[in-house]
């Protein structure tokens, strides 16, 4: 599937979104397409439903191969910061990205914060450069499990959002969606509450709000990730607050990231 404006992409109803991390190998990677897409062109996928694949660099060519003319979006895990090219050993450019016709990408995940301190003013230029090559920023935001034990769960979410809203122009802003990710969640087999969670997208929702006022805002779409699993998948979509999930382990199993798609398009029915 190509990328496509911004504003257009960000008109779907419900979104699942798979983190392949670093994972995969070229056989592997074919024997899960065969399987996985005739799994979703049997779900009937309508066009209120997006369906996303972030893999690794070095598979996009592969995937963006198999994937065109399908219903599955191709994503980037991250993206430079620097706007040109030149010495910027190891970085991928929004230029390059574009090129395997990428949708979306995954920018301040909790992995990449936590093992390399990227400040948020970098984080901040992904995003702009993002919007500038007409992919799509999934930002994503979430409290340690220190921070939530302390009671500063919401307050390191709504800092952490801030530096987007106030960094970022209402036009670029509008063409954001946010992912949140409590980091206690991310590959440990816990998962927050679907109430915790939907009071955690209400904030990042309401801090949004504050910068675009309650029209925009309410098209700003919030995801949640976080130990995401077929079992648990419709009880977050059921939320009003939550539109979707950033899936990681999960989407490596065909099977099962087709019957969490499959949970998002039955749950966007009968809304």
């Amino acid at each position: 599937m190509t990328a496509s404006n911004n504003n257009s992409i960000c008109n779907f109803d419900k979104w699942v979104i798979g983190n392949w991390k670093m994972n995969g190998r070229l056989s592997y990677n074919e024997n899960y397409l065969e399987e996985l897409l005739p799994k979703i062109e049997d779900l009937v996928i309508n066009e209120s439903i997006f369906c996303g694949l972030a893999v690794p660099n070095p598979y996009l060519f592969q995937f963006g191969n198999r994937l065109i003319d399908s219903l599955v979006h191709l994503g980037v895990q991250d993206i430079s910061s620097e706007n040109n090219d030149g010495a910027h050993t190891g970085d991928v450019s929004g230029e390059m990205v574009r090129e395997f016709d990428c949708s979306f990408a995954i920018i301040g995940h909790s992995e990449l914060r936590m093992k390399y301190k990227e400040p948020e003013a970098n984080l901040v230029r992904k995003v702009k450069i993002s919007v500038k090559n007409k992919i799509l920023p999934v930002i994503c935001v979430g409290e340690t499990l220190k921070n939530r034990e302390e009671g500063k769960a919401e307050v390191t979410v709504k800092t952490q959002v801030k530096s987007f809203t106030s960094g970022l122009s209402k036009d670029e802003l509008s063409n954001c969606i946010f992912a949140y990710e409590p980091l206690w969640a991310i590959g440990t087999g816990e998962n927050a509450k679907p109430s915790d969670a939907e009071i955690m997208h209400q904030l990042i929702r309401f801090e949004c709000e504050n910068a675009l006022g309650s029209n925009l805002a309410n098209k700003v779409k919030v995801l949640y990730g976080g130990s995401v699993k077929s079992e648990n998948a419709e009880e977050y979509f059921l939320q009003p607050g939550v539109d979707g999930a950033l899936v990681g382990g999960a989407s490596l199993d065909a099977s099962e990231f087709s019957k969490i798609i499959d949970k998002a398009i039955a749950t966007s029915l009968n809304n």
